[in-house]
Parts: structure tokens; sequence; C-alpha cells
């Protein structure tokens, strides 16, 4: 399939977790359909780069680092369409072996990130909601 150019005024996505299995496929997915995708991820080296793809490092349980990813996508093409939050971890092993901290990762890489993203989103665009845009939150640890 090919892939429709990005024209400058084309929707933007901000896709999380976008070096895993899940984000590249969606970055893909996303080029295929003429998006412009700013992808993130804590692996910057394993995010798929090339136009109209930007890529930035960045750990979603990081407030002010979720904030700057954000700010960076408006300032770099003025508009944030879609967020596509595909960040995730496993748990650390049985449930009688999981640490509280190891425990608190989990449940702030897969619960408190999508809350950090969809804030400073929605306070941005409040009528997004009301036209084409939307925020989805999902992840496949054993995929």
């Amino acid at each position: 399939m090919t892939s429709k150019p990005a024209l400058p005024g084309s929707p933007v996505a901000l896709v999380t977790g976008a070096a895993g299995g899940l984000g590249r496929a969606a970055v893909a997915k996303l080029r295929e359909r003429g998006m412009r995708v700013f992808a993130a991820d804590r692996a910057l080296a394993e995010i798929p780069c090339g136009a109209p793809v930007a890529v930035m490092s960045m750990d979603v349980t990081d407030e002010a680092a979720v904030v700057a990813c954000i700010d960076r996508v408006l300032d770099d093409w003025g508009r944030l369409d879609h967020v596509i939050h595909l960040a995730g971890c496993a748990g650390a092993g049985p449930l009688t072996s999981v640490t509280r901290e190891e425990w608190q990762r989990v449940i702030d890489t897969n619960l408190t990130s999508a809350f950090l993203l969809a804030k400073p989103w929605q306070q941005e665009f409040p009528l997004l909601q009301q036209q084409a845009g939307h925020c989805q939150k999902s992840s496949a640890t054993w995929a």
C-alpha cells in the first residue's frame, strides 16, 4: 500500500510508545493515511523516522516531559488532532515478589500517564472532542 503525501494542513497525531510493536504499526498506518506523526518513546533510537514523522524522547510518567512534548508538537506543526497513547509496561513478576516501587512504576506508566497526556491536550483543545479529534489509550504487554 502506498502512503498518501502528508500536506502541511494534514492532521497531526502524537503516538507514545512509538518504538514498540504496536507503536511502530500505528506510526506506519497513520503515515499511510497521510497524517503527520509525532512519535515519542523512551527508546528514541527504535522509532521509525522519515517525513512526515518527527521524533522525541519522552518518559510518559514525567509531567514536565509530557507538557514539553505537546508544546513541541504545537510549536512544530501548530495543531494536535489525535493522541494515540500506546506506552505501557508489564509487571515485575508474581504479585508476592513485586515491591511497592515496582507496582508504582506500572501504575504510573499504564494509568497516570494517560491522565498526564489527556489533561494538557484537553485544556489546549476543549472543543476538539466535539469535532474529529480523539485521545486513545491502548497497550499490550504480552503481544
